[in-house]
């Protein structure tokens, strides 16, 4: 915004006000789709190929904890995070609510720690 800085990676929350308010301008996201709300701004990958690097939040609970509490504390979630009220909220944020299983959090979380494993690993990146 002061004119140091000519690129940078900022959630989409940020960005989308500084965007709206003449400060910056989006060239890209980062997700493999679209974002609903604005879209005219291509992905990375409609230029890099292959390109995403999607970004999330989850609940999680303490390893252990027994199934038929994990099934509870789900469906509840699910049920806020489908109401339009909660929808409508987190897409003026610039983001997507995603209410997934358990299951499919846990696939979605080995494969990124497993392609950015690989990512540091193939770069050399050392822990200082």
């Amino acid at each position: 915004m002061g004119g140091h800085v000519p690129m940078a990676f900022l959630s989409l929350s940020t960005a989308r006000s500084l965007h709206d308010g003449g400060k910056i301008r989006i060239i890209a996201v980062v997700e493999s789709t679209r974002y609903s709300e604005m879209p005219d701004i291509p992905t990375v990958g409609e230029t890099v190929a292959g390109f995403e690097m999607s970004s999330w939040m989850a609940v999680v609970a303490p390893a252990g904890t027994p199934q038929p509490v994990i099934a509870r504390l789900h469906a509840g979630i699910v049920q806020i995070l489908t109401t339009e009220a909660v929808r409508k909220k987190v897409g003026e944020l610039g983001a997507a609510v995603w209410a997934s299983t358990p299951q499919e959090l846990e696939a979605m979380v080995k494969s990124g720690l497993a392609v950015r494993g690989a990512l540091v690993k193939g770069v050399g990146i050392q822990p200082e």
